[in-house]
């Protein structure tokens, strides 16, 4: 068998050339390219015997490939084609190993010649011969029956095979005879499967059967599953395979294991939605007896800061502290409430910078004494509408985290305020930004000098429920997303081990 790639960036000339190589017996198409690196890459993949190669690629000069497949140093021989009969063509395809020329208006008439030119062993072996007898064993079976069948001698030599079995490969019943098992099977391993057969099959007990892929006619693959039984026959014994064709089998088969893929991530997703859920009726209850626990304490400060002597000025700051300590903490249990659906959001125009100068007692008690604050905040900006309780989060959220990267090293956390103008491509690389309007928006950044993210973890840093810390519940910067893309921002992170993190947020300005 004569395996052929056909190289064109034209799919109409791909098929006229394939339909060709077709009708001449014991040639089959090994496979198609459509450019000069995908034809070098199927070269040395498939080892074909001719490449059909033209000349006027998208990529590359046909010329230019031909003479790297000749630098290979392979068996296959290489025919160029081209819309123009130039002589010049023919010239220079000789110069470079070319083993041939063809105008492709005349493929029909010039490429069976040259390919018997080119192979005439193996096209003597594929000349039309007289159809063999049939064992009498078979008899009208052979002709009538739906099930794909092929007759090889002992040696492995196709003698025969019936209306079905070219149906099934798409060879004329005549191009097979005299080529081995070996040109009609895909894998090299399952030709030496078949080997197997011949030598294992037994007069009317089939082999046990065997999953083969199968070069079609047309180049392309299918699969099927074949059996071998003996034939006793004078002067020489005949080996029958049958082939039952399993492409559209295992076609349904990939389509059911796609849809088992489905099912367990809708299951995975119902459990995980599930999980929410209940995380929400338990942060809604909690959150609501917090919430009392701390209006109670803040009440209780408040009065005494009332009842306190005016030389009290030391216990005046503590008790000003837990007052204002209570508030904030409620703020966040008002959040809470918020996300589980049990409170109003109460959106608020907001001065991003001062009101990050008023969080700044907040942050000191919540970042450890390693952890040095620096502030960059931009004057008079357009406010942001948001819910206080919500941006108490967000900016909490971040600086946690900057602090948590830092360890017990000293570190630096960085809390910037700007006011930009974010161009389509700009808010094309943010989070959520794909959908924005170019604009005018408000910046929040948080950077610190921490420990880093690597890439695998910088993938999964907004996922609900991951963390990498010890003691962590993954659900910060999952709720950050959250509110972020609630109001219409936009949000960047950027990350490497051992260089800090920094988070942005880009906040719409209030209409």
């Amino acid at each position: 068998m004569i395996h052929v790639l056909i190289v064109d960036d034209s799919p109409a000339f791909l098929d006229v050339a394939a339909h060709e190589i077709g009708r001449i017996p014991g040639c089959a198409v090994a496979g198609r390219a459509e450019s000069g690196r995908e034809a070098l890459a199927r070269v040395a993949q498939l080892h074909p015997d001719l490449v059909l190669l033209d000349i006027a690629l998208p990529d590359m000069s046909g010329i230019e490939v031909a003479q790297q497949i000749k630098k290979l140093q392979l068996a296959t021989r290489v025919v160029l084609v081209s819309l123009s009969n130039s002589a010049i063509y023919r010239a220079t395809g000789e110069a470079v190993g070319a083993d041939g020329f063809i105008p492709k208006d005349e493929i029909d008439t010039q490429l069976p010649a040259l390919v018997a030119r080119l192979f005439p062993a193996a096209s003597a072996a594929h000349a039309p011969a007289a159809t063999p007898p049939v064992p009498e064993e078979l008899g009208p079976i052979w002709e009538a029956s739906p099930c794909a069948m092929l007759l090889a001698d002992m040696q492995g030599v196709v003698v025969a095979l019936n209306p079905a079995c070219k149906r099934l490969c798409g060879y004329e019943r005549s191009s097979l005879r005299g080529a081995p098992l070996e040109s009609i099977v895909l894998d090299p391993g399952r030709a030496r499967t078949l080997r197997d057969m011949l030598a294992a099959a037994q007069p009317k007990v089939p082999t046990p059967p065997v999953e083969l892929a199968i070069r079609h006619a047309d180049g392309s693959v299918l699969h099927a599953e074949a059996q071998a039984s003996l034939l006793w026959r004078e002067p020489e014994s005949l080996v029958l395979f049958t082939l039952h064709n399993l492409t559209e089998r295992k076609f349904l088969e990939a389509k059911l294991r796609q849809h088992e893929d489905q099912r367990r991530q809708w299951e995975q997703q119902m459990l995980e939605t599930q999980k929410l859920e209940r995380l929400g009726l338990l942060t809604g209850s909690v959150a609501h007896d917090f919430n009392n626990i701390l209006t109670s304490i803040k009440a209780y400060a408040d009065l005494s800061l009332l009842e306190l002597p005016p030389d009290s000025d030391a216990t005046r700051e503590s008790l000003s502290a837990i007052s204002s300590s209570a508030r904030y903490a409620m703020n966040l249990t008002r959040q809470l409430l918020n996300a589980t659906g049990r409170r109003k959001q109460q959106r608020l125009a907001i001065d991003l910078s001062q009101f990050v100068r008023d969080l700044d007692q907040l942050l000191q008690v919540a970042c450890t004494k390693n952890c040095s604050l620096v502030y960059h905040l931009a004057e008079r900006m357009p406010p942001i509408e948001l819910d206080t309780a919500q941006l108490i989060q967000i900016v909490l959220n971040f600086a946690v985290n900057a602090c948590e990267a830092i360890g017990e090293d000293d570190g630096t956390i960085i809390i910037t305020t700007e006011v930009r103008d974010l161009a389509r491509e700009q808010l094309g690389r943010l989070l959520f930004g794909g959908g924005l309007a170019p604009g005018r928006y408000i910046g929040l950044s948080v950077s610190d000098t921490g420990c880093g993210m690597d890439a695998a973890t910088l993938e999964r840093v907004f996922e609900p429920f991951f963390t990498t810390k010890a003691h962590g519940r993954g659900l910060g910067l999952a709720s950050t997303q959250h509110i972020v893309r609630e109001i219409g921002g936009a949000m960047y992170v950027e990350s490497a081990l051992g260089k800090g993190t920094i988070f942005q947020v880009w906040f719409p300005i209030a209409p």
